[in-house]
């Protein structure tokens, strides 16, 4: 599963062994969450590696399931209301319960600190798989300040204020033997 969304180039760039899942929101939780969902509840021994942007960056910037309430995009320019539009949709909290799910954590990489945290959470996620232990899964805030209407140097103080209280970062679940 790879999506179409701004991420497509990325998987040329990621230095791994082997690539499973990657998507952004708008791709994984947006529209495809059902095959996410079943792959966790079915325990496939995959990695899938959600980008939250909380914007269809690709596609100009509007609303996907993760943009935040009161946030503006390109079709909610008065702000998403919970109202009107729903909540944002937490996907490794929906997760944390299923049976079949061995690994789910949050990254951030708006940050130098931020990026070496989700690099171990990346790697225990692949050690997961490499294990045969079940689903695992880490989302990944980064950036879409064109998305967001915020300059490009704004970009790390609106995720810090206005994401991450939303999406916070750290492992959910994690496999009681798992050293990385």
């Amino acid at each position: 599963m790879l999506g179409i969304g701004c991420y497509t180039a990325f998987a040329a760039l990621m230095d791994v062994d082997c690539q499973q899942a990657m998507q952004g929101d708008g791709d994984m939780i947006t529209e495809g969450i059902q095959e996410v969902i079943h792959a966790a509840a079915r325990g496939e021994k995959i990695t899938a590696i959600c980008l939250n942007n909380a914007a269809f960056g690709e596609t100009g910037g509007h609303m996907t399931a993760t943009s935040v309430i009161g946030q503006r995009t390109k079709s909610t320019l008065e702000g998403r209301s919970p109202e009107r539009h729903g909540y944002p949709i937490r996907l490794p909290e929906m997760l944390v319960g299923f049976e079949g799910v061995a690994y789910l954590a949050r990254g951030t990489v708006h940050t130098p600190a931020g990026v070496k945290k989700t690099k171990k959470l990346l790697r225990a996620a692949l050690e997961t798989q490499r294990r045969g232990l079940g689903f695992s899964l880490v989302e990944v805030v980064t950036m879409c300040p064109t998305g967001w209407f915020v300059t490009p140097g704004d970009g790390p103080k609106f995720q810090q204020e206005n994401l991450l209280p939303v999406f916070p970062v750290g492992e959910l679940k994690r496999p009681r033997d798992l050293t990385v």
